[in-house]
């Protein structure tokens, strides 16, 4: 999916599906599930999974997006669940996100943005690894560079290598 630039709107999977198998929508091992550039976007209530071992790709990948607020999410088998990068982000809300996965090497959550003004809140995340040892799990929970003001609420990563890091 690519969402065009438009002005402030709000994206609820229930329009188009409540659960979303990314090797359903695309059977590569690697490809972009969701890839967002708009403005004043909100993602709520879905859950991704796939049935393809991931070896690179991000379910969400944002390049830009100004005043992003994703809510109410899961996210299962990733390899790079969400990343947020690009020039002119600005405000981030993450907020009850559940991500598990069995694929190692990955990060959970990444912002990188070209820009430290960001304010960045994350609430309510869990972030898991089911691998059973440190070869086995994912490489990082959450990682984040590049952010100006970051706001920790109720955030856990369990089993991944190394759970937060802020570069």
């Amino acid at each position: 999916f690519f969402f065009k630039q438009k002005t402030a709107y709000e994206i609820i999977a229930g329009d188009w599906s409540s659960d979303v198998c990314s090797s359903d929508l695309f059977p590569s091992h690697d490809t972009k599930v969701l890839s967002v550039s708009v403005q004043g976007i909100t993602l709520s209530d879905f859950n991704i999974t796939t049935t393809v071992t991931r070896t690179a790709g991000s379910y969400i990948a944002t390049n830009g997006a100004q005043f992003l607020r994703i809510e109410r999410i899961d996210l299962f088998n990733w390899f790079n669940g969400i990343a947020i990068g690009g020039a002119g982000v600005s405000t981030i809300r993450l907020i009850d996100i559940i991500a598990t996965t069995n694929v190692v090497n990955g990060v959970g959550i990444t912002v990188n943005t070209s820009t430290n003004c960001v304010d960045v809140l994350f609430k309510n995340i869990f972030m898991v690894g089911t691998g059973t040892t440190f070869a086995t799990q994912p490489a990082c929970g959450l990682l984040i560079k590049n952010a100006g003001d970051i706001t920790l609420n109720n955030v856990s990563t369990v089993k991944c290598g190394t759970g937060l890091n802020v570069a």
